[in-house]
């Protein structure tokens, strides 16, 4: 895959073309921006760019560089991700050690650091040491969901590149393009995305998404609408979804979040689930004394405490049950 086969971001594709062109490439850049745009990605593809022996901005995929970089096997470069919740500092003093040594290959070595914003305060300080005096030949690219958690001394000698959230529109393209998805079910899942191609291709992969969307689009009817006993009847599919969880939060606080677009603004151009209109309307009617920004807090915090490994039937069962209480 080459720049040639990333949608979106079209902005950064012109910027870089330009600094290839200029070879006049940075020690430091931080691509931020929501999880699941196409950082890492666009990272990748970047690196191939700047390493290929064809030496034109679009690599060619064919010379042993780019080969080695798809097999992610390349000498010149390194990819640094959480271990556990964090960055820890003897991962950043692997990739010191990495960067002491001149290229093998290459005219430059590259580390990509993903999840940069979980990297300790102890790591980011040895790297502050590394920026401070770069090797003419290193190039680190920090891929952050949250640049605000890296130091401001790290922010003021790098490149920030801000990545946005794709158009519709591009979304679609891609899901029908690229995994040939027929109109309609690419239009359901590209809204349902907001623009993150990550959840779009997760919902492509998962066979059961339309299903789940509409049964969890009336699950959250019920919750909202204190219909306390299919509320609680509901917990034993949510417990029994474990895999899908994330999914179903996604469908949960995307449903609620349309009902306060809609009662805020009246604009349904941009809710996401369009083909529910009506529904919406309604809801936002009746709805109009329940505090839902409560709920989709409540939700967020439940997605908190399960990536802090919290008993997950306990979490859901909370969760429910704080809803409607």
């Amino acid at each position: 895959m080459s720049f040639n086969n990333i949608y979106g971001h079209d902005k950064n594709k012109e910027y870089f073309k330009k600094i290839f062109e200029s070879k006049k490439i940075s020690h430091s850049y931080i691509f931020d921006g929501v999880e699941g745009i196409g950082k890492k990605l666009f990272a990748m593809n970047l690196i191939k760019t700047i390493m290929c022996k064809n030496e034109d901005f679009i690599s060619c995929e064919i010379c042993n560089s780019c080969k080695k970089i798809n097999h992610m096997n390349h000498p010149d470069v390194m990819i640094i991700e959480p271990d556990g919740n964090s960055i820890k500092n003897n991962q950043v003093k692997e990739f010191q050690k990495f960067l002491s040594y001149k290229p093998n290959e290459s005219k430059y070595k590259i580390v990509i650091i993903n999840d940069s914003n979980k990297m300790t305060l102890s790591s980011q300080n040895t790297i502050l040491k590394i920026l401070e005096e770069p090797p003419e030949y290193g190039i680190i690219i920090f891929i952050s969901n949250n640049s605000n958690n890296l130091l401001e001394t790290i922010k003021s000698r790098s490149q920030i590149i801000k990545f946005k959230k794709l158009l519709n529109d591009e979304v679609q393209s891609f899901l029908i393009s690229e995994l040939k998805l027929s109109n309609d079910k690419a239009v359901s899942i590209a809204l349902f995305s907001d623009g993150i191609i990550n959840k779009a291709y997760q919902a492509y992969e998962n066979s059961e998404f339309l299903e789940i969307r509409e049964r969890i689009i009336d699950y959250s009817n019920q919750l909202i609408f204190n219909d306390k006993i299919n509320a609680i009847k509901g917990i034993a599919y949510l417990n029994k979804e474990k895999d899908n969880i994330l999914l179903i939060f996604d469908i949960m606080i995307g449903w609620i979040r349309d009902i306060l677009i809609v009662q805020a603004t009246s604009n349904y151009d941009i809710v996401l689930n369009k083909d529910k209109s009506e529904l919406i309307k309604k809801n936002s009617y009746k709805l109009v004394d329940k505090n839902l920004v409560i709920v989709i807090e409540k939700i967020n915090q439940t997605i908190n405490d399960l990536d802090n490994n919290i008993n997950y039937k306990l979490a859901i069962d909370n969760l429910i049950l704080n809803i409607i209480e």
